[in-house]
């Protein structure tokens, strides 16, 4: 995980081109967690909002700012181990705990 990037939001009436500069090497980009065609050099990617593809999110304020600020605290490292304790899913927590016994 990568404490420093940020997620970029677009409104609706936005077009984004993302442009391989050529070097001769194609690039991979993941757009919202799927994994598009190499793009060869000196092509474009194109992305705009698909109508019919919006979904709300609501997140839970409290655990938001949690992650957050744990997140921003991985560019202050050295972390505490509480902190890296938050990074873990409770799911993957729960197990490690049950398997440690």
């Amino acid at each position: 995980m990568s404490g420093i990037s940020r997620s970029v939001v677009f409104g609706d009436s936005d077009d984004v081109e993302l442009r391989n500069p050529g070097d001769g090497a194609a690039l991979r980009f993941v757009v919202d967690g799927t994994a598009a065609e190499p793009l060869d050099a000196g092509a474009a990617l194109h992305l705009r909002l698909r109508p019919d593809a919006v979904h709300i999110v609501r997140f839970d304020a409290d655990r938001h700012l949690r992650r957050n600020r744990v997140k921003l605290s991985l560019l202050d490292l050295p972390l505490r181990p509480d902190q890296l304790l938050d990074l873990v899913p409770p799911q993957l927590r729960e197990r490690a705990d049950r398997l440690r016994g």
